[in-house]
């Protein structure tokens, strides 16, 4: 029974270089796996009631998180990987560089509505999640603050694929544990 089944390997069929290019994805998202509990870690010495808020919060910012992944950058992969693999450089940059512009225009318009919609949007999240007057504030404030790293998540996920395109896994690792780490001072202050 047992030479039935093949000897496990962490390499079987992955040849040397295809496993660099992993270690090294391997290590930034564990890393970044992290994040979770520096985030739990930091508001569990807020008041009472704001672990729950936070949570509230930042679910809200992870489904927002994930809309923007979904519409901009997973059907940007296929696109973008087809133009590097076919050496097409500068379409390949035009349809990253489009992508990223429809981002960070999307991440304008929002942060303008949180800006002059505020006392609206506090009453909507008073009204929908059945809160008080001061947890929709802080709630409000929670998201206005979880919104800057939404938009960079979806900026960063569609450079992400662009450099994976052209089998570069280094460079977005590095800059993702060093945002991650930078972040954590950020979060701490």
């Amino acid at each position: 029974l047992v030479g039935m089944w093949p000897r496990f390997s962490f390499r079987l069929g992955v040849d040397a270089e295809r496993w660099a290019e992993l270690k090294v994805i391997l290590f930034g998202g564990t890393i970044t796996k992290f994040s979770p509990l520096v985030d739990r870690s930091l508001a569990s010495q807020t008041g009472g009631g704001d672990l729950t808020l936070f949570a509230l919060s930042q679910a809200a910012a992870n489904a927002l998180s994930t809309v923007l992944d979904r519409t901009f950058a997973m059907p940007s992969i296929a696109p973008i990987s087809r133009l590097a693999s076919e050496s097409r450089w500068d379409e390949m940059l035009g349809r990253l560089h489009s992508v990223l512009f429809k981002i960070f225009s999307l991440g304008i318009v929002a942060g303008v509505f949180f800006g002059f919609a505020g006392d609206q949007i506090q009453k909507l999240i008073a009204l929908i999640l059945n809160v008080d007057g001061p947890s929709s504030v802080n709630i409000f404030y929670i998201l206005a603050l979880l919104m800057g790293s939404v938009f960079i998540s979806a900026y960063g996920g569609t450079l992400v694929y662009g450099f994976y395109s052209i089998a570069d896994t280094a460079t977005p690792t590095k800059i993702g544990v060093l945002g991650f780490l930078g972040s954590i001072a950020i979060k701490y202050t």
